[in-house]
């Protein structure tokens, strides 16, 4: 296990009393961590979740036989395994992964003119120019050797440039995650003392609770840090830059040393990061899922790019090392620079038709729990009015439940074939690109 904590689309499936807890652990969660009460919503949630997952999965045990009802076991079966499965408190200790962020005032943070930069006589980076925005989301993207770690080293200031300007946001706090820095830790410091080092004023419960974050729990975190291999190195300094305040983070392949489960939390969190960031990453869906702008090593040059990684595929694409006369096993396909330029596209427009259902399936979701929801307060309500003599109250609470059944088993009926809908095209679109592959 790497970084983890509850991740997925939450709100997807939980009522509104679980979007308060959900979002604290999202976007929103900064303003509401440190409210005593939350602890309290949590567990409730957790708890209407479990109850929650115990009735679709009784439906499907009840319903999948029964042809009448198979379509409906199957949308609930699918509800259910998107539906998150929540963790009691006790195990969550450690799973509050976050940067800590520091507000800049200023649109600009760092403003880049005319950049020049060489190790040697030539130079690797000439005549590079962008702003860094208070929120940009940046991508630094090409071959290895190009100079990718470079450019984050001199915006960084570890490096010099030879020329050209670097202006700094005077309240510019920087976190830096680089493949060097781990060589800066102090060999004879305990993870636990190494990451309060970067922020004292967390207290040592605190970097336990980071350490166990970054796969150092209970006695792992008294390990020196000279005892570690180079992967572990790594975790504990990205540790260090979750306690650090920042409003800008410099990370060059901070994936390097985490599962998938890990990449995906640290991608969420990126997004949400309130301030900039500027990455070197190699994994495409980091690439998709966080970068807004790019900045480019190709064709011999660096160039800053106003677009997207898919923007960057469909209207530049990688073609920079493929030569044109380069021979193909079968004079009937196209050439590789065609064959990407055409994946690119497909791309595109397999998000395209497939958002839309997403969207139409998160509707639908979010429907079928609310509706579910009212239909256990009014059975509860029901129970407790059978002991009066309102019968007025009873004939309406009943109409009102026989209406909301209803419009359940439409929900789940259509549910179902939007979500068929959407298998079939996604499917389509991989069988396509698989034909496409290079």
């Amino acid at each position: 296990m790497g970084i983890t904590f509850l991740h997925g689309n939450h709100e997807r499936y939980c009522a509104e009393s679980q979007v308060v807890i959900l979002s604290f652990h999202y976007k929103q969660r900064r303003c509401f961590h440190r409210k005593r009460d939350t602890i309290e919503i949590y567990e409730k949630t957790r708890q209407n979740s479990e109850r929650k997952r115990k009735d679709l999965q009784d439906f499907v045990d009840r319903f999948r036989a029964k042809a009448s009802k198979a379509a409906q076991a199957q949308s609930r079966l699918k509800l259910l395994e998107k539906m998150p499965e929540l963790e009691a408190l006790n195990l969550m200790a450690s799973l509050d992964f976050e940067f800590t962020f520091q507000e800049c005032p200023g649109k600009v943070l760092i403003d880049a003119s005319e950049i020049e930069f060489g190790y040697t006589e030539s130079s690797l980076i000439k005549q590079l120019g962008f702003p860094i925005l208070r929120d940009d989301k940046i991508a630094i993207i090409g071959k290895n050797g190009k100079g990718k770690s470079t450019l984050l080293n001199i915006l960084s200031g570890e490096l010099t440039p030879r020329s050209g300007q670097i202006q700094k946001n005077v309240n510019l706090l920087i976190g830096h995650f680089g493949q060097t820095n781990i060589n800066r830790l102090n060999l004879e410091n305990t993870i636990e003392e190494e990451i309060l080092s970067a922020n004292p004023m967390i207290g040592l419960q605190r970097a336990r609770s980071i350490a166990g974050t970054m796969m150092f729990s209970g006695d792992l975190a008294k390990k020196k840090i000279k005892v570690l291999s180079g992967g572990e190195r790594a975790r504990v300094l990205l540790g260090k830059l979750l306690v650090r305040p920042t409003n800008l983070l410099l990370l060059d392949e901070p994936t390097n040393h985490l599962d998938q489960e890990s990449v995906e939390s640290l991608t969420l969190e990126l997004q949400n990061y309130p301030g900039a960031v500027v990455i070197v990453t190699h994994s495409e869906s980091m690439l998709k899922d966080v970068a807004k702008k790019l900045i480019i090593f190709h064709h011999d040059k660096v160039e800053y790019f106003q677009g997207s990684y898919e923007d960057f595929l469909l209207k530049i694409g990688w073609d920079e090392d493929i030569p044109s006369e380069m021979p193909t096993k079968n004079n009937n396909r196209p050439s590789r620079q065609e064959m990407k330029r055409m994946r690119s596209e497909l791309i595109i427009d397999r998000g395209r038709e497939l958002n839309p259902l997403k969207k139409k399936m998160e509707v639908l979701e979010k429907e079928i729990i609310k509706l579910e929801e009212e239909q256990g307060e009014i059975e509860k309500s029901l129970i407790d009015l059978a002991s009066t003599s309102d019968s007025k109250k009873i004939q309406e609470k009943s109409q009102r439940l026989g209406v909301i059944k209803k419009r359940i088993d439409e929900a789940f009926e259509e549910l179902s074939s939007v979500t068929n809908n959407h298998d079939e095209i996604y499917n389509n679109f991989e069988d396509k690109l698989k034909d496409l592959e290079v």
